[in-house]
């Protein structure tokens, strides 16, 4: 994987791609190299969650961060993150349009596959009720269920009061439970 960074700020110019971490791989000669652990964060919550796991530290797993938001996508850290759908959010966000990220996710396909790579256990963090995540968590589970990896979700809600997100909510943990092995 060739390294590149984006500054925040600078306009996305390129198609969706897979930016490694500037800060660098977290690499032990004492892993466990038969068990590969991926904890993916999809959409603002999943990335939020996963970059603090990120900065607490362990060698014991790698992390993946995925967003239409290019700025929170900035702010996150993780082994590898995804910009999705570049040019048809400007890097802005999917601001809850489900079915755009998930055409979006359908046309970056071969990057996500990437980024999930050939995992044995993979951990899918997401807040659902927005667009990315509520979108490309299914996704990501779906992939690596299709790689055999045990697939544990994680998903957060709104609270029952922001009635504009929870049916967009609700219909995303059913999509995302349908393709878990576990979800919580």
């Amino acid at each position: 994987v060739t390294r590149s960074v984006v500054a925040r700020g600078d306009p996305p110019t390129t198609v969706d791609t897979i930016i490694e971490s500037d800060i660098g791989n977290r690499v032990s000669e004492e892993r466990d190299e038969e068990l590969d652990i991926l904890v993916a964060g999809c959409g603002g919550g999943g990335v939020r969650i996963v970059s603090e796991l990120y900065r607490r530290g362990s060698e014991s797993y790698r992390t993946a961060i995925i967003d239409t938001d290019l700025d929170q996508l900035n702010d996150g850290v993780a082994d590898t993150r995804a910009v999705l759908g570049k040019h048809e959010f400007d890097g802005a966000g999917a601001d809850g349009d489900v079915d755009a990220v998930r055409e979006a996710v359908q046309s970056s396909g071969p990057v996500i596959e990437r980024m999930v790579g050939d995992p044995d256990l993979v951990f899918v963090v997401a807040g659902l009720g927005g667009g990315t995540g509520t979108a490309v968590a299914p996704e990501v589970a779906r992939m690596a269920r299709d790689l055999d990896a045990v697939t544990v979700s994680l998903a957060t809600l709104p609270f029952g009061t922001e009635t504009r997100v929870v049916e967009r909510a609700r219909e995303g943990l059913s999509a995302l439970d349908e393709e878990s092995h576990t979800l919580a």
